[in-house]
């Protein structure tokens, strides 16, 4: 992967996005202290959002696992399998384990559990109720995964983020420069989409 050097505007970091929100104006209102302080908050958001994502990570790594194990007639279900083992495997789900199987589809949840195969390459012939399938990142967000999820290099952009202890706003900026210098050396193949669910650096398909 080529490095290029910041010749964009930061757009998620500079002192024009910061105005929007001047922290001396923010204050923290509980019933019981009114008077919350403000980099406690910061603190405490912080590590129990951290919590939840690794807590749905390790979740998630056994669900798919298990999900994987899946045969209807010696088959595994997939794409290429033919209709009928998708649905005996959703039948089975809603008949027998008492789960639509459809809340697997949640977006986010199908592009961290892309990354699999990449953080894992035992994760087939492994079992994480035995081992444990450690998530590979300290400052790596499932927001930064997001983002670049569609990058073929994305796992070269995550390890430089991750070396350089990169902020989520601070990857923003890292990938925007990036996917724009690469479009001005190569034409047009990458765009930043801003959904109210997810942003992610989408791949630009020519006509």
């Amino acid at each position: 992967m080529k490095t290029y050097n910041q010749t964009y505007e930061k757009v998620f970091t500079s002192d024009r996005s910061l105005k929007k929100c001047d922290i001396d104006k923010v204050n923290i209102s509980f019933h019981s202290d009114s008077n919350r302080d403000t980099d406690i908050y910061q603190v405490e958001l912080r590590h129990e959002i951290k919590k939840l994502q690794n807590e749905t990570f390790n979740q998630l790594v056994k669900i798919e696992w298990l999900l994987r194990r899946f045969r209807y007639d010696n088959m595994e279900k997939g794409y290429g399998n033919g209709h009928c083992v998708n649905s005996a495997f959703a039948i089975f789900m809603r008949n027998y384990v008492g789960f639509d199987n459809k809340f697997l589809v949640n977006r986010v949840y199908r592009i961290i559990i892309g990354y699999f195969d990449d953080f894992f390459t035992n994760f087939n012939i492994g079992n994480p109720f035995t081992e444990i399938f450690e998530y590979p990142y300290q400052h790596i967000n499932f927001e930064h995964l997001v983002l670049v999820y569609k990058i073929p290099e994305r796992m070269e952009l995550l390890k430089t983020g991750e070396e350089r202890g990169m902020r989520y706003v601070d990857f923003l900026d890292y990938v925007i420069n990036y996917i724009m210098s690469y479009n001005e050396e190569h034409g047009d193949k990458y765009t930043l989409v801003d959904q109210y669910n997810a942003r992610y650096v989408n791949i630009i398909n020519k006509k």
